[in-house]
């Protein structure tokens, strides 16, 4: 039995095959990095940064989002770093809480920032500190005039930054605790628009004053919007221009009790 063997003519038909093969992967190669040469030039000349729109803000400019941002009008908008432009406005803009950064195609690059809301006021060597429900402070300003916040009295500030966390001393750890609960408690049930001033100095008997005129004192910081719900009618029930104290430290065991002055 004979084995098979090739031919001459056959080998040269595989070696013309072979070459080819090879042949078509590297004009296959060769199309695929043109066809992307072609893109990027392409993206290059028609997909340039010509607009940036600032949305959602009020405490921030817009037009400084636009200059803090990093983002160069005539820029890549493939090439465009996000990330970058949000570390940049965090750190320009203590009032920016979040920043979403979208393309819309070909040219146009949206910024949407949410606000931090200040929520009280720290005082510190005649400066007046706005901070957040989270404890950031947002805002430093001369300490004059009705800033329209609660002021926390019995709480020492150390060492503040804008757009940094609060911090105090050591020991006032539960009284921080108790002051944000609380300012949580007061947003949530719609109050905190109308107190003026906020009494942290024990956290076991907390107190704040209700349109200048009801001081209520809430005791322990639990059973908080249970306690709260007396603060309305309670200051409804007074004379105008009467002032009162509301016990409410109790108000689980025992009726809140109101006292006018």
């Amino acid at each position: 039995m004979f084995g098979r063997t090739d031919t001459p003519m056959s080998q040269q038909k595989r070696r013309a095959a072979r070459r080819g093969s090879r042949f078509s992967i590297v004009l296959a190669l060769f199309a695929c990095l043109f066809f992307a040469v072609l893109l990027i030039l392409s993206a290059g000349l028609f997909f340039k940064v010509s607009d940036i729109r600032v949305e959602g803000v009020s405490a921030i400019p817009a037009d400084g989002v636009r200059e803090q941002c990093g983002i160069q009008l005539q820029s890549n908008i493939l090439l465009l770093d996000k990330f970058s432009a949000s570390r940049n406005l965090f750190a320009a803009y203590p009032y920016a809480r979040e920043v979403n950064i979208r393309r819309q195609l070909p040219n146009i690059v949206i910024i949407t920032v949410t606000e931090a809301a200040p929520a009280c006021v720290f005082v510190l060597q005649g400066r007046h500190w706005l901070a957040d429900r989270e404890g950031k402070l947002l805002e430093n300003r001369p300490a004059r005039g009705d800033i329209g916040l609660p002021i926390v009295k019995g709480m020492t500030l150390l060492s503040p930054a804008l757009g940094e966390e609060a911090a105090f001393p050591i020991g006032e750890e539960d009284r921080r605790y108790a002051l944000f609960l609380l300012l949580d408690a007061l947003e949530d049930s719609g109050l905190l628009g109308t107190v003026t001033e906020i009494d942290a100095a024990r956290s076991y008997e907390m107190s704040f004053l209700y349109d200048g005129r009801l001081t209520v004192l809430l005791g322990e910081p639990k059973d908080l919007e249970y306690k709260l719900s007396y603060a309305e009618p309670s200051l409804e029930r007074l004379e105008p221009g009467q002032r009162a104290s509301l016990d409410v430290s109790a108000a689980r065991e025992k009726n809140a009790v109101l006292v006018p002055e």
